[in-house]
């Protein structure tokens, strides 16, 4: 799929919230309650959200263009990106990639790696050592996308959604030593 990686642009904060609340069901797990994942949209995937998010001087966010927005990835930067300890994130600083969706009809299509290639620069070129993510503990397509690419299992954390709290894995991938496609550069 032909797409270019880029920041979106403040005027983008509505159809990246749009892209949000149509991938994050994706990465449910198969019983969460269509209320649940409503909820969890409107208390953070909203146009308002994505608006301070590009204001945020901390974070970026990531599009894939194409025929309109295919994907998107959210990193935070700076001490609001910095794991708990029981985490088990080695890399320090770390930056955090809170958000990397993609639809439906993109997957595979190689625009998830662009999307991890453009967070993985972004936290290089902010200082970062490495990247740090939780993943849903269900989302078994996830968690094998990330390892193919060079992300390690590290820790556990709780993550919220509705009235149900999930373990979810937490990854890390460390940008030194690697370069940014996720192999070993062997240096």
């Amino acid at each position: 799929m032909e797409c270019h990686v880029r920041p979106a642009r403040p005027d983008e904060a509505a159809a990246v919230a749009e892209l949000a609340s149509a991938t994050f069901p994706l990465a449910c797990p198969a019983d969460m309650g269509e209320d649940d994942i409503r909820d969890y949209s409107e208390g953070h995937l909203t146009e308002s959200h994505f608006a301070a998010h590009l204001a945020d001087p901390d974070a970026d966010v990531l599009v894939c263009d194409g025929d309109g927005l295919v994907g998107y990835a959210l990193v935070f930067h700076g001490e609001g990106a910095r794991p708990s300890p029981e985490f088990g994130v080695t890399a320090a600083p770390a930056s955090f990639l809170s958000k990397c969706y993609v639809r439906p009809d993109a997957h595979g299509s190689g625009v998830a790696k662009r999307l991890l290639d453009a967070a993985a620069a972004t936290a290089a070129a902010r200082g970062s050592t490495g990247l740090w993510l939780n993943v849903n503990y269900e989302n078994f397509r996830a968690m094998r996308f990330y390892e193919k690419h060079g992300w390690r299992h590290t820790g556990y954390t709780e993550f919220k959604v509705g009235q149900r709290v999930h373990r979810d894995p937490v990854y890390e991938f460390r940008l030194h030593g690697a370069d940014l496609r996720g192999e070993d550069s062997g240096t």
